[in-house]
């Protein structure tokens, strides 16, 4: 009998400690001013595709000895949110039809260096 009466001692303890309605209320100032941090588009460039991006630049901007002309695109994988349009950046693309549970996929295709950048600069992809 009183390992009964403890036992339902516990159990209303518990239901009663863990009730939201018992925490206090926690005070917001939103007086203050919050600044949005934005991240260096470059630090969403793979260095190897970073690489890539400044000798196809620094080919087609100077002058080259090599017979064969630089290439015009580049190939790249990226990661990027869901139903995000990158034509304004890529000559061809596609994403997986697969999207993770935090809205997310991978999208892959071609684009040039400069649309590499810019595309960088997009806040809806996360890495290159």
């Amino acid at each position: 009998m009183v390992q009964r009466v403890f036992g339902l001692l516990i159990i209303a303890v518990l239901l009663v400690s863990s009730t939201t309605a018992l925490a206090a209320p926690v005070a917001v100032d939103d007086s203050t001013d919050r600044t949005i941090v934005r991240a260096n588009p470059e630090d969403k460039i793979h260095p190897n595709l970073q690489r890539d991006i400044n000798q196809a630049l620094q080919a087609s901007s100077g002058p080259s000895l090599r017979s064969a002309t630089p290439t015009k695109s580049l190939q790249f994988m990226a990661r990027v949110k869901a139903d995000t349009n990158l034509d304004a950046y890529t000559d061809d693309w596609f994403t997986r039809p697969f999207v993770d549970p935090l809205g997310n996929t991978v999208a892959i295709g071609s684009a040039s260096p400069s649309g590499l950048i810019k595309m960088a600069a997009e806040p809806d992809v996360f890495a290159l």
